[in-house]
């Protein structure tokens, strides 16, 4: 307090003194220019600091939210400016033009908040969003503005209560009470009026509020509510919530499909819709973008079975039909297929035709790239096809157009490739090819004769000496240098004769490194190998070398030394971090056998030992982990055959490759005993029997039996077949199933054999009659008849009966017509599709060409069906009697006909469909306008105002909203949805910021996304800011409580005494019984007061803890103090109606309305 103190007082005396100095020019005027640079707003979630926009304030600032803006100040800043310093406004000693937005005028000095003797804010006519109006301080409201609302921030001096309060006398209240909770007109009413009978929430700046209208603009109608979306189990119709849709609107439309702009699908998961659109088909009154598998194609804009003839091809692996092939697309033996690739005997093309081969008049095979990729290998390569052309762009090579000649034919002669130059252009010239935005090339063309500052060398034009003859000595190409100077040191292309390297030397040539050929450095020349008596050791030396450019590398060096380093091993003159597995390590050497003094070998550790481990059997002089197959093991030994005390041999299958022999005195458990043999197994060999415990060769009498899957003896076959004297799993193929055995034929009283032909494992059963969904044949029943026959009722035949005559080539039956997936083709046979010479289909039946009067057609899978009209979803060809369901890229779709022109003459639009582009006057529902083009949806990079794409957002439409079931554009809208807050220029829902349980830390405050409230507010469970002296209104009342509970005891007391006196002074007892009643009604108020005093505290106790909303909570208050005389049963009690005390009971009953209406005028001045 003091250092502020002494700061103004030094302002102040600096101010003095510039007013002495020359010419009287204040302090600011002098030297500081008017400024105007700041910021206009900032987005929510950042604050102001020195008029520009930060993510927080600094460490040594706090943040202040005034109601329109968040503000990094000072804890003693200096808001206020000296009276005239400035001629217009001063910020922060600073003179400017006018105050920023965000600032408060307050006798031309812009502060970020009024004072608490001035906080009553004008806003001219503006009482919402009021950012971008001049803002003005006062001490009281103006004349011309009657009207006072409350905010959290300051008190609000208006002209009219906004549409969102409720006019009490001259205040804006921001809530209705409970019983009337419905505001209308500025009144808070307990029903709407019939005049506005639905209501909805209204969210303001400062309060929600229900309001009555009469109608839901931009929401929907469910009961006599208006609501942001319909309830589960309801459809939107005509704005109304209903459990089902009208006759006229029969079609369900998703929120999920594409927007449309007739119904509101971010208020209802289903709406009811006349149409799907031209994107979207009819399925089971329901809009689908894709037809099931059952009913693959549209048409009509309902899902069916089959195409139209006027679009008569389709893409290979593609159902839709299209009236020709795409682009990079070929058709091939008039199938009506569209194919990606040409077969491999057909790889040419002309016309948009696979072919064999090129004609004569294009001789040229260019090789053309199509837009798709094939996987080869691990890598995606593009895809190729040959057009035949008549001359290529830029060279040839065998009737190929190459960019670049091969290398068996490299060198170029005017535009062709050859392998050798000759005739009139004999030598070759190597030329490098610069290019602008590529890397240089380099390329070999046959020229008449060298050019200037070239050399021959065997019809070779060059630049530098050949290969052959390298060495440069007295600036003459030699094959190699002389002996005076022997050594050539690299330089460019050739090298120079030099009498000594630097480095190294390999070959008489100057090296910095020695090859791979000769890696070793022997006195600094290289060798492949070192000198066995003089440098008899190899050694190699990693080291970190510093790279050419930056960083370090790793380097390799060889050696040949006389001795290997200390921390390495000599090996056939070698030296090594690590002996090779086949050598042992002793002293500072590898050896292949160890010594006489640790002669045993331990080849997993490569050591040398005197005794072997305990986990190793020892033999012949080696630690093995396991015998060999000819040895025993026996005491960590392998012998060659067990003692008499463990004679028995445990074969044991420690897996799969290895098995071990024991010697053991007995068998160890669950294993199986061999007793002839004293032997042991994990498992009985092949050729024996399990018996218990043991291995057999045959079974015993009582167990013949033998289990063909585990090999073991048993006494029956339960749930298996006998098959002799075992029990298998399936009988052979030859014999037949009968009563659980295998059986060579079928006895007399099960005569028919049933032969289970349609599974996988076919078996053979004697039965004595077929059973109903079986076929008969040669006294044989089938599950379907055998190849070659044909089916009727339950029979198998050969010919199909005159009743029966058409043959089911898919199912083998016998049948009067053909299925509906199935065409008739000559002469009695169901097939999937026309044959050749008769594609036509009309009524069921395969056709050579149309008749008259349905001349179109259109391509199906079963081949062309002749109709009426092309219609629906498809288009008629200009110039030809097809059905397509799309017209080509390079035409116009005018009056369902696909024409021939390029563009539109009579229709100023066009509308890209699904058939192709449409001549149009107007844009149809649920396309959005770019430029002259209808399209379904905006570019990414742009938004939709108005249902048009627009590159920028005007300022009358700043926010952007991506609303449901809206793909990539969003909308620009004036402000953000109620059910949205903004979070910068985007508006984002409630659930985005703060989570669907709150889980996200982010907080809401006046309808922005922020990371955290500001300063000087609280956090509550629904994610809102409030600010904490919302709160010290329940803390002035409780304190006033307080002191009337504490006066109201003092007087009680005195009371008393003053009765005591009375009664010693021995006054009658009618007197004594008037002033004790007297007495009791004069402290009625104090008695009151106590009550209450209790009843508010549990209020303000409740509401401090909970959610504080100042005018709910403040009524309530007010409520409960009119409810506290009724409620007093004590007090009541203890006032009796005599006409003495009368008019003091009367008196004392007035007084807490007196104490009520004292106590609003408390809580409006706080």
């Amino acid at each position: 307090m003091k250092q502020a103190t002494l700061f103004a007082i030094f302002l102040v005396l600096l101010f003095q003194q510039s007013l002495q100095n020359e010419g009287h020019v204040g302090l600011l005027k002098a030297s500081v220019r008017a400024k105007t640079g700041y910021i206009a707003r900032c987005p929510p979630a950042k604050y102001i600091n020195n008029g520009e926009c930060v993510d927080q304030c600094p460490p040594f600032k706090i943040s202040i939210f005034n109601g329109f803006a968040k503000i990094c100040v000072t804890r003693n800043e200096i808001s206020s400016c000296p009276t005239g310093s400035c001629n217009n406004f001063c910020y922060k000693l600073e003179c400017v033009n006018m105050c920023p937005y965000y600032t408060f005028d307050l006798n031309t000095s812009c502060i970020v908040r009024c004072p608490k003797d001035a906080n009553f804010v004008v806003t001219l006519n503006c009482d919402d969003d009021c950012f971008f109006v001049m803002k003005t301080c006062y001490s009281k409201c103006p004349d011309s503005y009657y009207y006072l609302m409350k905010t959290p921030y300051f008190d609000w001096c208006l002209k009219q209560c906004p549409i969102y309060t409720a006019k009490n006398n001259f205040t804006c209240e921001l809530s209705c009470s409970t019983d009337k909770q419905y505001l209308f007109n500025n009144t808070c009413l307990k029903a709407c009026p019939s005049s506005h009978k639905y209501m909805f929430l209204h969210v303001s700046k400062f309060n929600e509020i229900l309001m009555c209208t009469d109608n839901c603009h931009d929401r929907v109608l469910y009961g006599n509510q208006c609501i942001s979306k319909c309830p589960s189990l309801t459809v939107l119709y005509n704005g109304t919530c209903s459990t089902g849709c009208p006759s006229t609107h029969p079609l369900l439309y998703s929120s999920q499909l594409k927007f449309r702009d007739d119904i509101q699908l971010n208020r209802s998961d289903l709406a009811c819709v006349s149409e799907c659109g031209n994107d979207y088909s009819i399925f089971n009154s329901t809009c689908v973008a894709d037809c099931p598998d059952s009913f693959p194609f549209s048409l009509n804009g309902t899902c069916t079975q089959e195409c139209a003839d006027d679009k008569p091809v389709h893409v290979e692996k593609q159902t839709k039909c299209i009236p020709s092939c795409p682009l990079d697309y070929f058709l091939f033996n008039d199938t009506g297929i569209c194919y990606d690739r040409c077969p491999k005997s057909y790889v040419y093309t002309y016309n948009q035709t696979c072919h064999s081969e090129c004609p004569d008049y294009l001789p040229f095979q260019l090789t053309r790239q199509k837009k798709s990729f094939i996987l080869i290998g691990h890598s995606f390569q593009p895809v190729l096809y040959y057009e035949c052309v008549e001359m290529c762009p830029n060279l040839h090579y065998q009737q190929q157009c190459v960019d670049v000649c091969p290398l068996n034919a490299k060198y170029k002669s005017f535009k062709s490739c050859v392998n050798q130059c000759s005739g009139d252009l004999p030598f070759y010239l190597t030329l490098t090819m610069q290019y602008v935005f590529y890397a240089h090339e380099k390329e070999t063309i046959c020229v008449k004769s060298c050019p200037a500052y070239y050399v021959n060398h065997t019809k070779v034009c060059t630049s530098t000496c050949p290969s052959d003859s390298m060495f440069l000595f007295n600036n003459i190409c030699l094959k190699r240098c002389p002996l005076t100077k022997k050594f050539g040191e690299k330089s460019h292309s050739f090298y120079v004769c030099v009498q000594k390297c630097q480095h190294l030397s390999f070959n008489n040539i100057c090296v910095d490194k020695c090859p791979n050929a000769a890696k070793y450095n022997s006195n600094s020349t290289c060798v492949s190998k070192c000198s066995n008596s003089l440098l008899p050791y190899y050694y190699l030396n990693t080291t970190k070398v510093r790279a050419r450019y930056y960083g370090y590398k790793m380097e390799t060096n060889f050696y040949c030394l006389a001795s290997c380093p200390s921390n390495l091993f000599g090996f056939e003159h070698r030296c090594v971090d690590k002996c090779p597995k086949a050598t042992f390590y002793f002293g500072k050497k590898c050896l292949f056998d160890c010594p006489l003094s640790y002669p045993y070998k331990i080849p997993p550790l490569q050591k040398c030992a005197n005794v072997c481990p305990n986990t190793t059997y020892l033999y012949n002089r080696t630690c093995v982990p396991m015998c060999p197959d000819s040895t025993f093991q026996f005491q960590n030994r392998c012998v060659s055959e067990c003692p008499d005390s463990h004679s028995w041999i445990y074969t044991k299958n420690a897996s799969a490759k290895h098995v071990q022999y024991l010697c053991v005195d007995v068998c160890p458990v669950a294993t199986f005993e061999f007793k002839p043999n004293k032997l042991c197994f994990d498992k009985c060999p092949d050729g024996f029997f399990i018996d218990r415990n043991e291995c057999v060769k045959t079974c015993p009498k009582n167990r013949k039996l033998v289990n063909n899957s585990t090999k073991e003896c048993t006494m029956n076959c339960t749930g298996m077949y006998l098959q002799g004297n075992f029990c298998v799993n399936l009988c052979v193929e030859e014999m037949f199933i009968f009563q659980n055995s295998c059986v060579n034929s079928c006895p007399s009283s099960h005569p028919l054999k049933y032969i289970t032909n349609n599974k996988i494992l076919t078996q053979k059963f004697c039965v004595k009659e077929c059973l109903n969904n079986t076929y008969i044949f040669n006294a044989s029943c089938f599950d379907v008849c055998p190849k070659g026959l044909l089916a009727y009722n339950r029979d198998c035949l050969k010919v199909c009966p005159s009743s029966h005559q058409i043959i089911n080539v898919i199912t083998r039956e016998c049948v009067q017509k053909c299925p509906r997936n199935l065409v008739l083709s000559y002469p009695n046979k169901c097939e999937k599709r026309c044959p050749s010479g008769k594609q036509f289909i009309e009524n069921g039946i395969c056709l050579s060409s149309c008749k008259n009067n349905t001349r179109l057609y259109y391509p199906t899978s079963n081949g062309y069906l002749c109709t009426h009209s092309c219609s629906g979803e498809y288009v008629q060809l200009q110039e030809t009697n097809r059905c397509g369901k799309k017209c080509p890229f390079n035409r116009i779709i005018i009056d369902e006909i696909c024409m021939l022109y390029e563009k539109c003459t009579d229709h100023p639009l066009i509308e890209y469909t699904a058939k192709g582009k449409v001549c149009k006057h107007g844009c149809s529902a649920g396309m959005y306008l770019n430029g002259t083009n209808c399209i379904d949806s905006c570019p990414k990079d742009m938004f939709i105002l108005n249902k048009t794409c627009v590159q920028t957002c005007p300022e009358s439409a700043p926010y952007l909203w991506k609303s449901f079931g809206m793909t990539f554009s969003r909308k620009c809208l004036p402000r953000c949805p109620f059910f949205t807050v903004m979070n910068s220029s985007n508006c984002i829902l409630v659930e985005e910021c703060i989570g669907f349980l709150g889980e996200k830390n982010n907080a809401i405050h006046n309808g922005k996304c922020v990371p955290e409230c500001p300063y000087g507010s609280v956090e509550f469970k629904d994610k809102k800011c409030r600010y904490r002296y919302e709160f010290i209104l329940p803390i002035v009342i409780c304190s006033v409580i307080f002191i009337g509970l504490v006066t109201s005891i003092c007087k009680m007391v005195s009371c008393r005494m003053k009765k005591t006196n009375t009664n010693t002074q021995q006054r009658s007892d009618g007197i004594d019984k008037q002033n004790e009643f007297t007495s009791l009604i004069e402290d009625e108020t104090e008695a009151k007061s106590i009550i209450e005093g209790f009843e508010r505290q549990s209020i303000e106790d409740n509401e401090f803890t909970g959610s504080f909303q100042p005018g709910n909570n403040i009524k309530s208050v007010i409520d409960d103090e009119k409810r506290l005389p009724n409620e007093d049963d004590n007090l009541q009690g203890l006032i009796h109606s005599k006409a003495s005390v009368k008019d003091t009971s009367e008196n004392d009953e007035r007084q807490p309305n007196e104490t009520e209406n004292k106590v609003t005028i408390d809580v409006h001045e706080i």
